[in-house]
């Protein structure tokens, strides 16, 4: 389930995606992260969509109909210096590297190439679901 904070403002967006659960046990009781960024609006003659607008409305097409008028409003701001690339977990099985932990191999795979295969790899997580399926 989303662990995700979208505050809009009329000058910018704020986006906090987080590992914990707004409860007392996982703030005290387990090390979690978080990420933060503020998003301006777009200029007159700003670029066309992000890759990181698109796959946060992406990822919000599926929560559905309760969003609708989040997405649009997402839609004036400019996320195109992100400097990070979404893994969304979306419901559902799917056989493509869109989300998950396929997106996460994906992504590991062709943005950083270089990377020897035998560096270490952290990962921070309260639980991985069902990768069996």
């Amino acid at each position: 389930h989303t662990k995700m904070i979208i505050a809009v403002c009329k000058e910018a967006v704020r986006v906090i995606v987080q590992t914990s659960n707004m409860v007392q046990s996982d703030w005290y009781g387990k090390t979690q992260a978080g990420w933060v960024n503020d998003f301006p609006r777009k200029a007159l003659a700003s670029p066309g969509h992000s890759e990181f607008e698109r796959d946060l409305d992406d990822y919000l097409s599926h929560v559905g109909e309760p969003v609708t008028t989040l997405r649009r409003l997402l839609a004036r701001y400019d996320f195109s210096k992100a400097g990070v690339h979404l893994v969304a977990s979306v419901p559902g099985s799917y056989n493509n590297d869109k989300y998950g932990h396929r997106r996460l191999g994906k992504l590991l795979k062709t943005v950083s190439p270089g990377i020897p295969v035998d560096d270490p790899l952290v990962c921070q997580f309260s639980s991985l679901g069902s990768l069996n399926e």
